[in-house]
């Protein structure tokens, strides 16, 4: 059995991207297990996905804002004492990530310096490969693991894929009613400059548009938003929840 490990930190949204090649390797082999090495921050997403074998955890920012040389020695020796993967594919293409993935194996897989957001990080990959930054980033994900496990994918392959994440096909929220189609806004970012106007999301509820909107949150922040967003419309403001709830609330 190949024992393939990939490389994706951090965050949220880049896993969430990262995510569709776990589905189409194990598609393509029989014989082959795949982990994931995340931010602990980001595990309960990646256990989320179907078809990881097992997820690995690390604190890069924790271990940065301490500063510690005990605990940064005990993340060293962490990655070391991995088991032994026959290839790992760093999906991240930064500096930190390609260091990272150089301590757990000498086989290691990723874009080369034109290619890379940090071009520094291809003197950590034993193969390099070359994708424009500037492609759509799903097609870029698809063209590295390609690239790496020598196969490929086609566009029928990707547009057809199977549900990525788990479902709990137990979950249940009162606010997505059956007799309207239910729109849920995500209102929230890692930037300022990504996220939309609040009053825009009102106007766009506003706009005599017949749907059941849910106006989801990931923190107290953004709950509140969603509060002042839901008593200026005909909205609901979902509470924040765990990763696994807010995918089982995506599907429905």
């Amino acid at each position: 059995m190949k024992k393939i490990l990939i490389v994706r930190l951090t965050a949220l949204g880049d896993i969430v991207n990262s995510s569709i090649v776990i589905q189409l390797i194990n598609n393509k082999f029989d014989n082959i297990q795949i982990d994931w090495l995340c931010e602990d921050i980001n595990k309960e997403l990646a256990t989320s996905i179907i078809g990881i074998n097992r997820v690995h955890t690390i604190s890069l920012k924790k271990l940065k804002k301490s500063r510690s040389f005990s605990e940064l020695k005990k993340t060293i020796n962490y990655l070391k004492n991995l088991p032994k993967y026959e290839m790992v594919i760093d999906m991240q293409g930064l500096l930190k990530s390609s260091i990272v993935s150089k301590l757990v194996s000498n086989e290691t897989y990723g874009y080369d310096k034109n290619s890379s957001r940090e071009s520094l990080s291809s003197l950590f990959y034993k193969y390099q490969f070359n994708k424009s930054y500037e492609s759509n980033v799903i097609e870029r994900n698809i063209f590295l693991t390609c690239s790496a496990l020598k196969c490929t994918i086609n566009s029928d392959e990707i547009v057809n894929k199977e549900p990525i994440f788990q479902v709990n096909s137990d979950f249940t929220c009162s606010a997505v009613v059956n007799e309207k189609r239910n729109i849920a806004l995500v209102i929230g970012a890692s930037w300022e400059s990504k996220k939309y106007p609040l009053d825009k999301f009102i106007e766009l509820i506003n706009s005599n548009l017949d749907y059941n909107f849910l106006v989801l949150s990931g923190n107290k922040s953004e709950y509140s938003d969603a509060k002042y967003i839901a008593s200026k419309s005909q909205s609901t403001a979902i509470e924040p929840s765990s990763i696994k709830n807010l995918i089982s609330l995506i599907s429905k």
